[in-house]
């Protein structure tokens, strides 16, 4: 099993060598609650739909931020591993993850549960307060590996 603990300083660590900014506390904070009930509501919603729309693990418990103990418990995958972000990605492991950014994002419009516990009232409001982040590490990205990138122009 894998057990995900929301911690802000991963998070601020994470975006700080993706962008090169640092980013306060509060920021950090906001970005990290959003990423963690996004990602619960979104396994929850997930967890009852056969067969699966997407690669997702089997999910043994989704807790979010109003939880007392936000915490999420998923399958461990032995033979799988952890790219090291820090040292970029292959094209292969880029291309794979760009797919399922497009599946999730189809399956987030399309299907009627997931539109509902996604675009929540205080969920919109953290992704709302989040996105300047988000848009400094596509900045970043697309600045790095233009070549590779080019398609998030379009967003610009």
């Amino acid at each position: 099993m894998i057990d995900k603990i929301p911690c802000t300083a991963k998070v601020s660590e994470a975006f700080e060598k993706s962008t090169g900014n640092k980013t306060s506390e509060e920021q950090m904070g906001i970005m990290q609650k959003s990423m963690h009930n996004t990602e619960t509501r979104f396994y929850r919603v997930v967890q009852y739909e056969d067969p699966k729309p997407l690669l997702v693990p089997v999910i043994y418990a989704a807790e979010d931020c109003s939880s007392e103990q936000p915490v999420i418990v998923m399958q461990d995958y032995r033979d799988c591993h952890v790219a090291d972000h820090r040292k970029g990605f292959s094209e292969k492991q880029l291309f794979a993850i760009v797919d399922q950014i497009a599946s999730t994002q189809a399956f987030s419009v399309m299907d009627r549960k997931a539109t509902a516990t996604l675009q929540s009232d205080s969920n919109k409001e953290l992704i709302s307060r989040s996105g300047p982040q988000l848009l400094s590490i596509c900045r970043s990205l697309l600045a790095a590996m233009p070549e590779k990138l080019s398609c998030i122009k379009v967003c610009f």
